[in-house]
């Protein structure tokens, strides 16, 4: 039976190095029995947001148009036709979005459209301070002026990953869930070669290239941004850009990339340590994942 995988992040996971080597190279997974869909998929991210806005699962940034869930028949359309034309191959779908769902339900009307596939649910983990200080560092670049703190009192339900996979086991098996670890400090495989491990893809034939990653900024220019996101939006774009671009001239920040304090971190561990307990209570993992959890 063929597949479908879904790859849901979380985000800051190497989701977008991932995406963008799926991307670039449909003729070496075509070849391989495989197919990123291409359905929803954002040609400028290289990723299946498209799909979760136009689906309604995501209401997107300000520049989404707020009426685009009427794409939303024929987005289900354009599955079902790529479902049937590539009835021979497995197929992928990658949206660091789902991660964002509270109903995994609501995904039922895409899930139908492949009902007779094995549909397979990919999910990368981080230890929870470390992913909540990365995504943080990512949404003042997008363009947030809240504090560290203020944020976090209202995104932390998104680290919180027994939650997380008890919203999606509404949907699927334990045994059709594949749970990584990101950064466990193993350098056996980059992430795309991880990626193509967990969908059964271990060919070693083929380069990995088109190597991408977000710039992380030093801390400092993270907190000017955000000061500045706060007063004047407008100018969020310039200020993220120069940054990016003159990181040379800030030499002498660029070893301080670290946001959060050490009382910050050990509170955060902590409070997750019960989540992350009743996580490899509910599902059996192989044990060097579980060990890893339970370290955090």
């Amino acid at each position: 039976m063929k597949k479908l995988f879904i790859h849901i992040g979380l985000p800051k996971t190497a989701t977008s190095y991932i995406q963008h080597f799926l991307f670039n190279n449909g003729d070496f997974l075509n070849k391989n029995g495989y197919h990123y869909v291409s359905t929803g998929l954002n040609n400028d991210l290289h990723c299946h947001h498209d799909l979760v806005w136009k689906l309604g699962l995501h209401s997107g940034p300000g520049y989404v148009c707020k009426d685009i869930r009427k794409h939303s028949n024929k987005t289900l359309a354009g599955l079902a036709t790529e479902h049937a034309q590539h009835s021979d191959k497995h197929l992928i779908i990658s949206s660091e979005l789902l991660t964002f769902l509270d109903d995994f339900k609501e995904l039922e009307p895409l899930l139908s459209i492949f009902k007779n596939r094995a549909i397979r649910f990919i999910v990368n983990l981080r230890r929870q301070d470390s992913f909540l200080e990365s995504l943080y560092l990512q949404v003042v670049k997008d363009g947030v002026g809240d504090t560290f703190q203020t944020w976090y009192h209202k995104a932390r339900k998104i680290a919180d990953y027994n939650l997380l996979i008890n919203n999606i086991l509404q949907v699927t098996q334990k045994d059709s869930l594949r749970i990584g670890i990101f950064g466990s400090g193993k350098k056996e495989r980059n992430p795309a070669e991880d990626f193509l491990s967990s969908i059964g893809l271990d060919d070693k034939t083929f380069i990995v290239e088109n190597r991408f990653q977000n710039v992380r900024l030093a801390a400092a220019c993270i907190k000017i941004i955000r000061i500045s996101n706060s007063l004047n939006l407008k100018i969020n774009y310039k200020l993220v850009d120069f940054f990016t671009r003159h990181k040379e001239r800030f030499y002498f920040l660029n070893n301080h990339t670290a946001y959060l304090s050490v009382k910050q971190r050990k509170a955060i561990r902590n409070a997750y340590r019960a989540s992350n307990q009743a996580l490899t209570d509910r599902i059996e993992l192989p044990l060097h994942v579980k060990q890893e959890i339970l370290s955090w």
